[in-house]
């Protein structure tokens, strides 16, 4: 989105044109999500697919069938142009997104990832029978320390709550205390792993994928909804998937873990530690 931030302004001539081909991988890939599914008002958006290629070969169609017989998903992909709804390196697969009634007497889980040019992003959750639902989601990025927390000020399911925040901003956290509205401590970012780069998301990940389902609520958490989905392990070039959990576009997932790690630090010290 960032480069067509910067093209589209260029484009200054009257009658001036962009001409994109492409084939989508995922539904929000940049080009996808302002053309297509944000249906920009001066796009014409025209559908091309292999059974429209007169110079298409025989051995060419045999493979193709062969795909669409023993790989459909890849097939819609490939040859048919559909976004891929999942990826190998995916790593939550137990994710159910709908609206659901929440159950106010579970116990609430607090966490808030921190940013600027990043979203700030809050999240509340609960769990039960060993089911997490994702019930609620604050959302918003360019907020200064102030603005931040006059917004978190007025939010209302909030007020009286132990939140965890990302410890990396310890001038925030206290700012946020100031209020008086809710407590505020940052995380640990250690659940019982070595101190080394990368382990506590990776440990925090294996955690998560215990639940039997994580439910997100649809209405009050698009972003969240967003994100699980394209959380996934990093991938070498070859396509290896690694024991490394991708960064970046996972805020509210990152807001998730810091309210989430006390319950993952006992859940390694009774699976994982020797």
């Amino acid at each position: 989105m960032a480069s067509w931030r910067v093209l589209i302004p260029t484009l200054r001539l009257e009658g001036s044109q962009f001409f994109i081909t492409y084939n989508p991988k995922y539904i929000d890939d940049a080009v996808h999500d302002m053309f297509v599914v944000h249906e920009h008002p001066e796009a014409l958006v025209i559908e091309i697919n292999y059974d429209e290629n007169p110079f298409l070969s025989d051995t060419s169609k045999t493979e193709i069938e062969y795909m669409r017989s023993n790989n459909p998903e890849d097939f819609k992909w490939i040859y048919g142009g559909e976004c891929r709804t999942s990826s190998v390196a995916r790593i939550l697969y137990s994710i159910q997104i709908h609206d659901f009634e929440i159950d106010t007497s579970r116990q609430p889980f607090y966490g808030l990832d921190v940013g600027y040019e990043d979203a700030n992003a809050l999240t509340q959750s609960y769990i039960y029978d060993n089911e997490l639902y994702i019930c609620r989601e604050f959302y918003e990025n360019h907020l200064d320390p102030e603005q931040l927390k006059q917004k978190l000020i007025n939010l209302d399911w909030i007020r009286g709550q132990h939140i965890i925040c990302d410890s990396s901003a310890p001038a925030i956290i206290r700012m946020l205390n100031s209020a008086g509205r809710f407590s505020v401590a940052g995380a640990r970012k250690n659940i019982g792993n070595k101190q080394k780069e990368g382990l506590y998301k990776f440990y925090m990940a294996l955690y998560l994928k215990t639940f039997k389902a994580i439910h997100i609520h649809e209405t009050n958490c698009p972003n969240a909804s967003r994100e699980f989905q394209k959380w996934a392990w990093q991938t070498d070039k070859n396509e290896k998937i690694l024991d490394i959990v991708q960064d970046g576009g996972d805020h509210t997932c990152d807001s998730l873990i810091y309210a989430l790690e006390r319950n993952a630090a006992i859940w390694f010290k009774s699976n994982i530690k020797r």
